[in-house]
């Protein structure tokens, strides 16, 4: 009796000192389950009991267990890719339940279609700053980086899945179309003549997850899913609270940057919601030019130059800034839902992005004495691009069932201004009186969808499981504006040079737009599809669908889609054929403005001149009209039953566009020889010594193959280790016969020369294999990540034949200028510790770097892409960017 009380007295004590209630002496019972997925037991999977905080996983039979007390227990079940499960139990003697995880509700795609998610655990576990460098360092297909003396596209990264353009990738937010930018990109960059949407403009801390369905899908949302679908689901969860702040910077001291987010919901009523977020980011500009080595005044002085480089604003002898453009972001969205009754709710989102991005153009040294005011800058100066750019969108709509009927009616607006002001900079043509700001105009765009959808699933006949049918339409209009700048950004004043010649007009770096160039344009187009989808069997599922869009400019156009997915065992197998269009966008048929751009050193007015202009008919450019697609896949998913673990998919591809919009290469006024080309007496009265259009002028054929491998819950110690390899290999070929009008039959390679086939073809990496290991041992978490990129291409538009090459100074040799950049690997570290906060919270630490190996592009190997020392690395072709290293640190909390 004795020996029990002090046992009993002992048991007290130590429960009490680890905070354990001594109810726990009480009778014990076996709470166990086995859990599953659609291909059986379910391994890997988490488990806890909410109350207790305790944590358990399954084993490769899907089993796990747990000896309590008896009492009423909260139980939460969770595995990445699959819905959270959560289910009360009241336990009073030993109980085994059986339960069945359902992957979570995609809003996009069907049954037999490819479909990614990015789950709210991976945008949690990243520290990337915004969404697109998220994607681009979680999904292989998808490819997104800065890009550098590109004027606005220095602040909208151009995005690409499956090797296509931005313009081929329809963005959805909760599943309804969102605006694309305002910007084409005319510069010298990838996805040079399309539109890209900005999907930076979201905050990631709203995000609670990404689906990017990786197949055409015009025939279920129009025009632009010509490679696929990106929907980011904001969050929705009542009950969440999150906050959190991060800080970074490069291993060379530069990029510094901050960012402070934070998100919460409440609940209105029994079922509505509100969930409002927000973020700020500042970041520093990343230079990585090098030193100058070229000619500043052009005479005697030029062997001394202390003076003029303690001047220009730099360091280490640099006259630019190349590399990632200093950005400040402040965006804010909500999410909201409120019920009319049991069966309808009112819903919709709205949200706001305000960005003010600078970056630095070409320097303009004191002996170009057309573009410098010596007075004003007697060391010439580096001219400054501000650029803000402010988006705001809204959807409103009501969904519900009415009978066996799911209806769904909303309406989308979102519209994108981007303006510029050019800065520390001159119009020479002014003299004393020009400005050192102009502002140089601007763009506005805007999207008006109203949409409605409708869909019942029903059992018609015996032998099919369900038959889903599903029809909607929406009517579209858009808009798209040229703001022109002031008068002192674009004007000819009357100042000369010492020789009497005028000076050049316009704000140096950016001439401002003209009212000439000023224009507006709008068009509408209506739509409606149809479709059915067929569940024969749990093993064998069918889906087809049909579109018929009709726009106020291009005509019609019809379009449809099958899918099917047979599933045995272990083995799924899908295949999908669809056919798809991608019409031109507002920007392309109106864009016009005269550019200064170099080519190499050398400067030159280049107009781009709208579709429908009087310039554009003289050169026998048609009209734009829409691209042409036909989409081929087919994929497999194995999990094997011996190892539910493990996972692999795998998805080949091909798609096929006729009629592709490309911007054309440069049309001179002047031949190789400096005499007048066969363009001189069109473009000499217009003031500019190039041209270059918009046209239907390729056919692409793209072809690839996604793999993804998970093997997770693997048990290592007193941890449990994730691993994962996904990886995409792309080639896209353009077709050898290129459209040109009558007058340049014969000068194809002048319409469309080698450089801006490389653009499709070579400029981006052609592969990309991101390898992920996530450590978990209980609150710490350590996290590594090698992703490798494939070569590049830099092809130069005059060097197809050794006749045009030149001298290259770092070898003495003539030589090309085209160069392959090889392929690299980045390397990212982060651990990170939990604490436990208040009843359910927990505060985060985070410690990592990106880059850790601070690996860097290969650097130009010949001297004349070096230009003069300014360009060590390419600004045509980018893998990854050329931050190098950069550390951070961050800090989260969750209520």
């Amino acid at each position: 009796m004795k020996l029990f009380l002090i046992r009993l007295i002992t048991t007290a004590v130590v429960g009490i000192l680890i905070g354990f209630p001594i109810s726990t002496l009480a009778q014990n019972h076996k709470l166990e389950g086995f859990i599953f997925d659609e291909f059986g037991p379910l391994s890997g999977a988490n488990v806890e009991l909410e109350e207790l905080k305790v944590f358990t996983t399954t084993d490769i039979n899907g089993l796990f267990s747990f000896n309590l007390s008896e009492g009423v227990y909260t139980l939460k079940i969770s595995s990445i890719g699959f819905e959270e499960f959560k289910r009360q139990i009241t336990l009073r003697k030993d109980t085994t339940i059986s339960i069945t995880l359902r992957a979570p509700i995609i809003e996009i795609g069907g049954e037999g279609e490819p479909v990614e998610v990015v789950s709210r655990e991976d945008i949690a576990n990243s520290s990337r700053q915004n969404l697109g460098e998220l994607l681009q360092y979680l999904i292989p297909t998808f490819h997104s980086t800065h890009q550098t003396i590109s004027d606005g596209t220095d602040h909208i990264d151009p995005i690409s899945l499956r090797g296509l353009g931005p313009d081929q990738v329809l963005i959805l937010i909760n599943g309804k179309r969102f605006h694309t930018s305002s910007l084409v990109n005319v510069n010298g960059t990838i996805a040079r003549g399309a539109v890209s949407t900005d999907i930076n403009v979201i905050p990631l801390a709203m995000v609670e997850r990404v689906e990017i369905l990786k197949n055409g899908a015009s025939t279920l949302y129009g025009s632009d899913a010509v490679a696929g679908v990106i929907n980011i689901v904001l969050k929705k969860d009542v009950k969440l609270t999150e906050a959190g702040i991060q800080t970074g910077v490069t291993g060379q001291g530069d990029g510094v940057y901050s960012r402070i987010y934070g998100s919460s919901g409440f609940a209105v009523g029994e079922k509505g919601y509100v969930h409002v977020g927000g973020e700020y980011i500042n970041r520093d500009p990343v230079n990585r030019s090098g030193a100058y080595t070229g000619s500043v005044y052009g005479d005697e002085r030029d062997n001394n130059l202390g003076d003029f480089f303690a001047n220009t604003g730099y360091t280490d002898q640099r006259v630019m800034s190349i590399g990632s453009a200093g950005t400040r972001d402040a965006r804010i969205v909500a999410n909201v839902s409120f019920p009319l009754n049991d069966f309808a709710e009112v819903y919709g989102y709205a949200g706001r992005n305000y960005r003010i991005g600078r970056a630095n153009g070409f320097y303009r040294f004191p002996q170009n004495e057309a573009r410098v005011i010596s007075q004003i800058y007697p060391y010439g100066f580096s001219p400054s691009i501000r650029t803000d750019i402010v988006d705001n969108y809204i959807t409103v709509g009501v969904r519900g069932k009415i009978d066996a009927w799911t209806l769904d009616f909303s309406n989308t607006i979102g519209a994108n201004s981007l303006d510029f002001t050019i800065q520390n900079s001159n119009n020479a043509s002014l003299g004393l009186a020009s400005p050192t700001q102009a502002y140089a105009g601007g763009f506005r765009s805007r999207q008006n969808n109203t949409n409605f959808n409708a869909y019942r699933g029903f059992r018609p006949v015996s032998g099919v499981d369900t038959l889903t049918l599903k029809f909607g339409g929406v009517f579209r209009d858009e808009g798209y504006e040229i703001v022109h700048g002031e008068d002192a950004s674009w004007v000819q004043g009357t100042d000369t040079t010492s020789t009497g010649s005028l000076r050049a007009a316009g704000i140096q770096v950016f001439p401002g737009f003209q009212p000439i160039n000023a224009i507006k344009g709008d068009r509408a187009n209506v739509s409606t599809y149809a479709g059915v989808d067929i569940d024969i069997s749990k093993n064998l599922f069918l889906a087809g669908t049909m579109r018929y869009e009709a726009f106020s400019e291009f005509g019609d156009n019809f379009s449809w889609k099958i899918s099917a997915r047979y599933k045995y065992r272990w083995l799924s197998l899908r295949s999908t054929f669809s056919t798809g269009f991608r019409a031109p966008s507002l920007h392309q048929v109106y864009f016009n403005n005269v550019s200064l751009q170099f080519i190499g050193e050398t400067p030159l007015r280049v107009g781009t001149f709208g579709n429908n202009s009087a310039v554009s008919r003289a050169f026998g450019i048609p009209s734009l009209k829409p691209e042409i697609s036909e989409n081929l896949t087919f994929g497999f998913v194995i999990k094997p039953s011996v190892d539910q673990n493990l996972s692999i998919t795998g998805d080949f591809y091909q798609i096929d566009i006729r009629d592709r919009i490309v911007l054309s290469g440069r049309l001179n006024a002047l031949d190789g020889s400096g005499g007048p080309s066969s363009f001189f007496t069109i473009l000499d009265p217009l003031g500019v010594g190039a041209a270059q259009f918009f046209s239907n002028a390729i056919d692409t054929r793209t072809r690839g193959f996604d793999l993804a491998i998970t093997y997770k819950g693997i048990k290592l110690n007193r941890g449990e280790l994730d691993l994962s390899l996904n990886s995409n290999f792309t080639e896209t070929q353009v077709a050898s016969e290129i459209t040109t009008p009558d007058l340049l039959i014969g000068k194809e390679e002048l319409f469309f020369n080698r450089e801006e086939r490389s653009r499709l073809e070579v400029a981006s990496p052609a592969n990309k294999i991101i390898f992920i290991a996530n450590y978990q041992i209980g609150r710490l978490q350590i996290r590594g990540q090698l992703t490798s990129f494939g070569s590049v291409q830099y092809i130069h538009p005059s060097d197809g034949s050794q006749g045009s090459w030149v001298l290259n100074e770092l070898s003495g040799q003539i030589e090309s200028r085209d160069q392959v950049f090889s392929p690299k690997a980045i390397g990212d570290l982060e651990f990170s510790y939990s604490f436990p906060s208040g009843k359910s919270g927990e505060i985060r630490l985070a410690l990592g770097a990106h880059n850790i190996l601070n690996t860097y592009p290969d650097q130009h190997t010949h001297s004349a892409n070096i230009s003069s020392g300014r360009f060590p690395y390419s600004r045509r072709v980018q893998q990854f960017g050329v931050n190098g290293f950069s550390g951070y640190l961050k800090c989260s909390a969750t209520l």
